[in-house]
């Protein structure tokens, strides 16, 4: 991606691989927002360990990783910048600061998570045209082979033609 990449177009990624039968989640972030965690016990942290620039900023860059033990029952909670940055009428932002306090005092299962947040973040912009993308994505670690995901991903272009694209998104969804 970074070769003559003119514009200085880039992506973030976070990518994750999470071994249902032990617990091990083996990550890296490349310019990301910090993944959030909700362990069993309530604690909560943000997974801040950065693996290197984001995608297409320069040629032949390796990525490295982190490795962490998550225990059945912890949660977490992956999210777009269009989460953080969406604007109300008065300018202000949702900020990390009302996610994490959203997430860490949000108990319940994955789809509803992802509902809730999703929806009072659009509550929050009270009809302003998005920021960015909405996207979330929320797992609670179970164990035995089994995980419950739920994803939703709203994303709407500067252009009329996604709006229709749009409301059936959130239609679907919600």
């Amino acid at each position: 991606m970074a070769l003559q990449n003119k514009n200085y177009m880039f992506v973030t990624v976070f990518m994750a691989i999470l071994n249902t039968s032990t617990g091990e989640l083996v990550y890296t972030n490349a310019g990301h927002n910090p993944t959030l965690v909700r362990q069993k016990n309530g604690n909560f942290f943000k997974l801040t360990d950065l693996h290197g620039p984001v995608i297409a900023a320069m040629e032949n860059i390796v990525y490295t990783e982190t490795k962490l033990q998550l225990d059945r029952g912890d949660v977490i909670f992956a999210y777009t910048d269009g989460i953080t940055e969406a604007h109300n009428p008065e300018g202000e932002l949702f900020t990390e600061k009302r996610l994490i306090d959203l997430f860490s005092n949000n108990t319940c299962e994955p789809e509803q998570c992802v509902k809730t947040i999703v929806k009072i973040v659009q509550d929050f912009e009270t009809g302003q045209d998005p920021f960015d993308d909405i996207t979330a994505l929320c797992l609670h670690f179970i164990g035995s082979d089994r995980v419950a995901v739920y994803y939703a991903k709203i994303t709407v272009k500067n252009q009329i033609s996604d709006i229709q694209k749009a409301m059936y998104l959130l239609c679907r969804y919600y």
